[in-house]
Formats: C-alpha cells, sequence, structure tokens
C-alpha cells in the first residue's frame, strides 16, 4: 500500500511538473521570436517560402493550442510567386493529458479567409504534387497506432481557385463555410456546406449548400451519409432568365472500402419541376468500379423542363408536341461503359422500349435494339415546314445534314416501328439497322409496308470528305401511288398500283445540292391507273372537232385519263429524269413517247406519239372512227403537281393534210392507171 501511495505521489509530482513547466513555457517563451525558425524549417523540407505576417499566440493548459494572424504558404519553383495557401487566421488545439496517451483530442479546428489556389500547368504537373509525395513518404515510416479525433471543423469564407493551363479551364468555390460535428472514430457527425461555383469571371455561378449526418470510419475504412441532401440553384446567365433549381436527397448511403461495395437504396432529384428517382449499388469501387441500379421519371412536359431551365421551346407543327416525356429503366456503368435495359420511353404518344448502352465511352460507341409502337415525325417539325415557302422554281429551303456529327458518329443496332410518318409518307412495319462508323453511315437493310405494298433499301451516306456522298438504293412494289404521291409530293395527278426501282447517287451537304448532283436510273409499272385533271379522250375529241370546224362535243369531261398499264425506264442526270420508252396503255389508245422531269423543279416535257386502235360504234367518241389508226401527237407540260396534257392540233392537221394528200395521190394514181389501161387495150396490135 505504502508502494502505491509513493507511486501515485510520484506520478502526480511529474504532472505538476510537466504542467508548470509548460506554464513555463508560455509564460516566458514568445513563439513570434521563432517565425524565422519555422519558416526556414518549412522551406528546408518543402522547399517554399512560409510568410507568418499575423501574431502567433500559444498557450499550454489544458489545450496545447497555437492560434495564428495571417499566414502564407508560397508555391513551388515555375508556379508563380503568388501563394498557394493563404489564411487570414487559423486555431488549433491539442488536449495535453490525452496527448501523454498518444491520444489526440483536438478541439474544433478554425480556418478563417482560407484561400486555396490550385494550378495545372501544361506540361500535366500541378503545384500540388510534393506535398502529396510528401505526405505520402512520411505516412509510410509512421507505423505509430495513435488514435485521433476532431471536436468540430469550422472553415469561414474560403475560396478554392483551380486552373488548368493545359486546356484553359479556370473554376472556382467562393464563399465556402463549412462546419462539423465531432470527427474521428465510427460516431455519425453532423455536416454543413455551403459555397458558390462559377468557372471564372463573367459566368453565372451556381450556389450549393449540402447537409448530412456523415460517418468517416478511417481505420474501419468506412464512410456513410443520412439524411444528406444537396441544394443547387444556378444564377441566371443573362438578365431576363430565370433561375435553375436542383435538389438531390439521398436517405442513406454507405461506403465501405474494404468490402468495395457501394449502397445507395434510394435517391431523389429535382429538377426543373422533374423528379427523378432509383437506387444505385456498387462493387469493386476502388479498383473497377461497377454500379447497377434504376431510374425512373414520371410523365412530365418537356416544354415546361424546358421553360425552367430558362430555354425557349421549339416550335413544331403540332402544337400539343413535346407535352410528356417518362422514363424507367436499369443501368449498369462502369469506367468504360453505361448501358440501359428494361427502357420504356414515352414521348407523347410514342412508346419505345429495348435496350441501348454506349459500349465504348472512349470511342463513344452507341449499341442499341430498339421497338417504336408509332412515330410522327412531322410533328415536331417547325410549323412553315408543312407547306414551305416556295423558291423561284418551286423547290423548298434545303435540310441541311449534319455532316461533321455524321463525320463522328459511331452507332450499331436495329429499330422496328410499327408505325412511321415521315416527310408526310405512312409507312409501317418498319425495319432499319443502322451501322455507323468512321464516317460512313449505313442504313441497311431497311424495310417497311406502305400503301398496300412493301418497301425495301439500302442508304449509304459517306461524310469522310468535306462533301457528303449519297448512295440509294429502293424498291417498291404493290403501291398505290395515288395516297403516297399526295403525301410525298402533294400531287393527285397520278394513281395507280405499280412498282418502282431506283438506283442513284448524288453529292451535297443539303437537299438542294443533292438533288442537283443526282445521277442513276430509274424504272416504273403502274396498272388500273389515271391521269388525274386531265380528259384526254375528251381533249381529243375537242381537238378533232376544231380541226374539221364542228362543233363541239356534248361537256362529258370527266376530269381523268384511265390507263391499263404505264410503264418505262430512265436515267437521271443532275437531277432530271429522261425517259425514252415510256408506254400507256388506255381504253381507247395507245401511247408511246419519250421526255423528262426535272426532279429540282418538278418540271414535266414530255412528246406522246397516241394510236388510236378503238373507237366506239355508237355516241360519243364515235365521231372519231376517221382518225382510226391514225398517229395524233399528245404534248404534256407544267409541272409534275398541274401538268398539261393537249393534244398537238397543228400536227394533227399536217398528218390529215397529208392523209388527204395520200389519198389524192391514190385516186390519182387509180385514175390514170385505169385510163392508161384503156388506152392500151383499145390498141390494135
Amino acid at each position: 500500500m505504502r508502494g502505491l501511495k509513493i507511486a501515485g505521489w510520484v506520478a502526480l509530482g511529474v504532472v505538476v511538473l510537466f504542467v508548470l513547466g509548460a506554464i513555463a513555457v508560455v509564460a516566458f517563451v514568445d513563439p513570434n521570436d521563432y517565425k524565422d525558425d519555422i519558416a526556414k524549417a518549412v522551406r528546408d523540407r518543402t522547399g517554399r517560402e512560409l510568410k507568418l505576417d499575423g501574431k502567433l499566440s500559444l498557450s499550454v493548459f489544458p489545450w496545447l493550442a497555437i492560434e495564428t494572424g495571417h499566414a502564407e504558404l508560397g508555391n513551388p519553383p515555375n508556379f508563380g510567386a503568388g501563394p498557394f495557401v493563404a489564411v487570414d487566421s487559423a486555431d488549433v488545439g491539442v488536449k495535453l493529458f490525452p496527448l501523454l496517451r498518444g491520444q489526440f483530442e483536438v478541439r474544433r479546428l478554425l480556418l478563417d479567409g482560407l484561400r486555396v489556389n490550385l494550378v495545372k500547368d501544361e506540361h500535366g504537373h500541378t503545384n500540388w504534387e510534393d506535398l502529396s509525395k510528401s505526405s505520402t513518404s512520411t505516412s509510410s515510416k509512421d507505423t505509430s497506432t495513435t488514435s485521433a479525433t476532431i471536436a468540430g471543423l469550422t472553415i469561414k469564407n474560403a475560396t478554392l481557385d483551380y486552373r488548368d493551363l493545359g486546356s484553359g479551364t479556370h473554376q472556382r468555390l467562393t464563399g465556402l463555410n463549412l462546419t462539423t460535428g465531432r470527427l474521428g472514430g465510427s460516431e455519425p457527425f453532423d455536416l454543413d456546406l455551403t459555397t458558390s461555383v462559377d468557372e471564372g469571371e463573367g459566368s453565372a455561378p451556381m450556389h450549393l449548400k449540402l447537409k448530412s449526418q456523415a460517418t468517416l470510419d478511417t481505420q474501419a475504412r468506412h464512410y456513410g451519409a443520412k439524411d444528406l441532401s444537396l441544394d443547387v440553384v444556378q444564377a441566371p446567365a443573362k438578365a431576363g432568365d430565370k433561375e435553375r433549381k436542383f435538389q438531390l436527397q439521398i436517405p442513406a448511403l454507405d461506403a465501405d472500402l474494404n468490402q468495395q461495395t457501394l449502397d445507395a437504396p434510394k435517391f431523389v432529384l429535382h429538377a426543373a419541376g422533374a423528379e427523378l428517382t432509383g437506387n444505385l449499388k456498387g462493387e469493386q469501387i476502388v479498383n473497377k468500379p461497377r454500379f447497377a441500379g434504376s431510374i425512373r421519371l414520371p410523365a412530365v412536359s418537356p416544354r415546361d423542363l424546358l421553360d425552367e431551365m430558362g430555354q425557349a421551346s421549339p416550335k413544331t407543327r403540332d402544337a400539343k408536341a413535346l407535352s410528356t416525356l417518362a422514363l424507367d429503366a436499369n443501368f449498369k456503368a462502369t469506367g468504360e461503359s453505361v448501358s440501359f435495359d428494361n427502357l420504356k420511353l414515352t414521348l407523347d404518344d410514342t412508346h419505345v422500349t429495348g435496350r441501348a448502352a454506349i459500349e465504348s465511352l472512349k470511342d463513344k460507341a452507341l449499341r442499341f435494339d430498339l421497338t417504336v409502337d408509332q412515330l410522327d415525325l412531322d410533328r415536331y417539325q417547325e410549323p412553315e415546314q408543312k407547306k414551305p415557302a416556295q423558291k423561284e422554281g418551286g423547290v423548298s429551303k434545303p435540310f441541311e445534314l449534319p455532316v461533321s456529327e455524321l463525320r463522328t458518329l459511331n452507332a450499331n443496332g436495329t429499330v422496328a416501328i410499327g408505325s412511321l410518318t415521315l416527310s408526310g409518307m405512312r409507312m409501317s412495319a418498319v425495319k432499319l439497322t443502322v451501322d455507323a462508323k468512321d464516317g460512313i453511315v449505313r442504313l441497311n437493310p431497311s424495310q417497311a409496308k406502305l400503301y398496300g405494298g412493301a418497301h425495301r433499301g439500302n442508304v449509304v451516306i459517306d461524310a469522310r470528305g468535306d462533301v457528303a456522298k449519297l448512295s440509294i438504293e429502293e424498291h417498291m412494289s404493290g403501291v398505290q401511288f395515288a395516297p403516297l404521291l399526295t403525301d410525298l409530293f402533294n400531287t393527285k395527278r397520278l394513281s395507280g398500283l405499280g412498282a418502282a426501282t431506283a438506283v442513284l447517287a448524288a453529292r451535297g451537304n443539303d437537299t438542294d445540292a443533292l438533288l442537283k448532283t443526282l445521277d442513276g436510273r430509274m424504272d416504273f409499272e403502274l396498272s388500273n391507273g389515271a391521269l388525274e385533271g386531265t380528259d384526254l379522250w375528251y381533249e381529243m375529241r375537242k381537238a378533232r372537232a376544231a380541226f374539221k370546224r364542228e362543233s363541239g362535243p356534248a361537256p362529258t369531261n370527266t376530269g381523268r385519263t384511265p390507263f391499263q398499264a404505264l410503264k418505262g425506264t430512265g436515267t437521271v442526270e443532275k437531277g432530271v429524269l429522261s425517259n425514252r420508252d415510256l408506254q400507256i396503255d388506255m381504253q381507247y389508245l395507245k401511247a408511246t413517247g419519250s421526255g423528262t422531269l426535272d426532279l429540282n423543279t418538278q418540271a414535266v416535257d414530255y412528246r406522246l406519239q397516241t394510236t388510236l386502235y378503238q373507237v366506239p360504234q355508237e355516241g360519243a367518241g364515235s365521231e372519231m372512227k376517221d382518225l382510226k389508226a391514225a398517229e395524233i401527237p399528245v404534248r404534256v407540260s407544267g409541272t409534275l403537281n398541274d401538268p398539261k396534257i393537249r393534244p398537238d392540233v397543228d400536227a394533227l392537221a399536217k398528218a390529215e393534210a397529208s392523209k388527204q394528200l395520200d389519198a389524192k395521190k391514190q385516186d390519182l394514181t387509180e385514175k390514170l392507171k385505169g385510163k392508161l389501161d384503156k388506152w392500151l387495150g383499145g390498141k390494135k396490135p
């Protein structure tokens, strides 16, 4: 017992001596006398200059503490003379008695007016990499098992400035204020942070506010957050714009670096009036991160989203377009790829399902397999594009090809569309395979049902050069041409059931240039149709009456010329179709001819030779029997939308005059022959 008492008194004496010594240090030692020594030690160890402009204050009991005024730590060589870190004042203290047991109990650490200037030079070197190497070297030599706790951290009015001289970018955190609860161990602590982020002078700042109850168990390498809330307000970029608000809420977040796992069972993102929810799990988050989860966006108006984000909504032909957007999908992500499975996307009346992925973030390799129930692309065009203003010559405003985007596009996949409307054309059962890489885009094969028939084709766009090259191979069969031409060219001048084939090539970066350079060949064949707008039989009866100087036929104009067959082949050169073997079989007429159709202006110029091979026995048209077997020229002019089909009366007159002359010649020949026979027969031998 007596020995224990003696030991106790000795220990107490040591403590008293230690305390008295500490008091003596504070009483008789002024730390300001050692500023130069401290600066020299820092310079010798780091090669940096330390400036201690403010007063140093030292206290010992019960905290071994130091307070500083203004202080600066300089940059390493080659990074300029400006400070790397500066602080207006700092206060840090370590509890004395736990320190004797190898435990660090730090009272609240206060940094006021902290300014950190981070720089990466043109060669990729940073002005902090030497400190990180020094810190790593020091920590590798420290094998002690001392523990440390901090009563809290307070940072007031701090600024963090980052410049990348290689890329020319500049980001700043200003007005940074941070307050935490007790740090160290496995107990959660409160975290409250506010700051503003901008990209240098003149940019619109983002204001951030973060609150959470966090856990930082460094010994167990276990980190977490509870009731995490991040609010972001984007200031308007210019007067009249709206500020943008975002909020991320994560009820629970857990990261275990030993197990390399991350778990966020739920997150909610509020942005521009929309609410995106989901969950996230991570594996191998240290070595080779892999993440998986789901996202869901309930129905929201894209127009309202754009308005909340300060963006003008596009003008569309259909005012109700862009009124509904919804999304539901599972996702997977790594450092190299992102994929969406069980994708369900809704845009207005269109529903998309399937899979989409960026298989290589480095190469921007897009892969997809999508099914679309219905899609009307025309409703999303600008209103004036429905009936575009015509320029001289009848050509509408050209559509620009996105050549730059096509040049870098890396995509491969298939799309199946139940019904599609494009440029007025209505199709169903559309299947399209896309293969785009290295500036060459192949839509091959494509197939669809349209207007009672079928379509199949191949399209190749070569965007590698300054001017794009287009190759087209199209086949249509069993197609009703009346609704096709109505929707495609807004014309009702031709009807019939038919087929067409086209093999074409063109050069240009817009539709004007492509049409002007279009070359290739085409063939077409229609049956049981009609040339609408003109009754050729009636016009020929009128022409005959005018030629014969007879009264015209009764007004029985039907406004159409039915035919049993219409076919031909042609070549295309610089956007003009030349056809030399047109054949038309009609009820009373057969026609052959040649001509041109300018696809740029839709101008038509044809000359036909018609032959009357059948005439009604009585009634309307029976008067045409005197022209049976005669070749009657017909001229077709105007435009595809408004053709003019007229018999050539002058040519008809010449033909009739020639016929009468031939008849007179024949009659005269017969008379001369009769007289000659009579004369020869009456002559005596």
